[in-house]
């Protein structure tokens, strides 16, 4: 996929629906963020200023690690807002809302399942919390990551196209197939349309029903 047109969706998952999820996942222990920071740095390969920042910020990170306590996975989860690199804009949340984001399994351990254990982790921690709707971004080409979130209960809600170059970024925005006018309207908001812009979104969806 080129640099400068980003294709993929905007995903929100229900997590009242979520069931509670043993966090002893047999050779993998899921749990919020109860170790060094220096020790998720160095599984994410980034610096340990980067990890305290983002839990300063207010932050949640959930990870899954080995019998040994080793890093095997992590998903980060922000409320409030967060910076969406792919189409290079701040996403603002409500405060039933939570969004996921810079989720990441180490090559050893990938083909476990791990990501979508996380993803109904967190949901259903954050749902205790009073989350309702968790937000997740996908790119169309990764293929892994849709299977994971369609088995931990996602389901696209606005799709998208985010045109880099020339500057400054154009974000094309229209409804899935199916989406609930209601998740259209709130991801609307998270992408900080205006009323015009969420008046047509629905419109399109309506007619696309028929």
């Amino acid at each position: 996929m080129s640099a400068e047109i980003v294709r993929g969706a905007l995903w929100a998952n229900d997590l009242q629906r979520l069931d509670w999820l043993d966090p002893d996942r047999g050779d993998y222990v899921l749990s919020g963020t109860t170790m060094q920071v220096a020790e998720l740095a160095a599984a994410m390969e980034v610096p340990a200023a980067e990890i305290r920042q983002r839990l300063d910020r207010g932050c949640r990170v959930f990870v899954a690690r080995t019998r040994c306590g080793v890093v095997a996975g992590w998903l980060w989860v922000s409320t409030d807002r967060e910076w969406a690199a792919p189409i290079r804009q701040d996403l603002c949340f409500a405060g039933d809302e939570c969004y996921s984001w810079d989720a990441g399994t180490l090559p050893e351990h990938r083909g476990r399942g791990l990501f979508t254990a996380l993803l109904r982790h967190a949901g259903w921690r954050m749902a205790r919390q009073g989350r309702r709707w968790m937000w997740g971004g996908i790119e169309d080409a990764n293929l892994a990551s849709r299977r994971s979130c369609i088995a931990a209960g996602f389901r696209p809600v606005v799709r998208l196209i985010a045109i880099h170059e020339p500057a400054p970024t154009r974000l094309r925005v229209q409804p899935a197939d199916y989406a609930d006018p209601e998740l259209v309207r709130r991801a609307r908001v998270v992408l900080g349309l205006t009323l015009a812009d969420g008046g047509r979104l629905l419109a399109e969806e309506a007619e696309r029903r028929g």
